[in-house]
């Protein structure tokens, strides 16, 4: 091998190990974002801050659009099935503030996350952390109310 392949080799080691320590220390101490209301999200990988930019800086999933016309005569409630680490339950308290959230997540340590955003920001009445998962597949039936819903 050349000094110049062995030089490059060394830069992707380093620039690997400085990705593992960047990331290392981004779970150790999270960074801090907030919405636009205010509420905090911790954020501990690169996936998690590439999300953020998606729901609260390039407002990909266009929730303000609804905003103006869901929750003004009727409480609203969300399922936030595969809920990850939240981020999409934080976007709709930034747009219905007294929003009621049911969020799935079968993931111990992604629905521990979300439990952690409802405490850190107050919202522990109104975040319901569903952690059930089954071992095969199966359908079953979610009974819910005969009022008029929208679906996103």
């Amino acid at each position: 091998m050349g000094v110049e392949a062995e030089a490059k080799t060394g830069r992707k080691r380093m620039n690997w190990l400085g990705r593992q320590m960047r990331d290392l220390l981004i779970w150790c101490f999270p960074l801090e974002a907030l919405t636009e209301r205010g509420y905090v999200l911790k954020l501990r990988n690169r996936f998690e801050v590439r999300l953020y930019c998606n729901f609260f800086v390039e407002h990909a999933y266009l929730l303000h659009k609804f905003g103006p016309g869901i929750g003004q005569e009727q409480q609203v409630v969300v399922f936030d099935v595969g809920a990850n680490c939240g981020q999409f339950t934080a976007s709709v308290f930034d747009q219905w503030p007294s929003a009621i959230v049911h969020a799935f997540e079968p993931q111990k340590k992604l629905a521990r996350r979300i439990e952690e955003f409802a405490l850190d920001n107050t919202l522990g009445g109104q975040i319901v952390v569903n952690r059930a998962a089954v071992r095969e597949d199966s359908i079953d039936t979610l009974s819910l109310s005969r009022r008029p819903t929208v679906h996103l």
